[in-house]
């Protein structure tokens, strides 16, 4: 009885150790989400108003947070790189965003799969850069005069 007696005294400590280690560190993971979500609502409205030049700046604080608190194969990492790959594709930076969308997107297979939303939004956001581009290379091939029958 007194071996008993122990060991339900050291599975209630460790029950309640666990659980005011959680208690703990779910403030500071909220926190910290909170910070990322405030940085990609930042970027967000900027981005909404035009400014795509502050709403790059604040995105790119976003993709540093997410890296530094969550790990470089995180999807918090992904998300703030297809966000920051949409800013760069609009400005027709297509080579530094397509580079941006495959790393989202190979983080997110990972982590998410194939067949989850954000996956596919960004996989979406890749194959409307490729269509970008090569429309792009259409038109300088026309004014080129390399599109026309002699």
């Amino acid at each position: 009885m007194a071996a008993s007696g122990k060991s339900s005294i050291l599975t209630a400590t460790l029950i309640l150790f666990v659980s005011l280690a959680l208690g703990c560190a779910f403030p500071v993971v909220a926190a910290k989400s909170g910070e990322w979500d405030r940085l990609n609502k930042e970027s967000t409205a900027l981005y909404e108003q035009g400014d795509l030049e502050k709403a790059e700046a604040v995105i790119q604080q976003a993709l540093a947070f997410a890296e530094k608190t969550y790990g470089a194969e995180d999807p918090h990492v992904a998300t703030s790189l297809n966000n920051l790959a949409t800013i760069l594709m609009d400005q027709q930076r297509f080579d530094e965003a397509e580079s941006l969308f495959r790393r989202a997107l190979a983080i997110q297979q990972q982590a998410l799969g194939a067949d989850h939303p954000a996956t596919k939004e960004t996989q979406s956001n890749l194959e409307q850069l490729q269509a970008a581009k090569r429309e792009r290379a259409g038109r300088l091939a026309t004014s080129c005069g390399f599109g026309e029958k002699r």
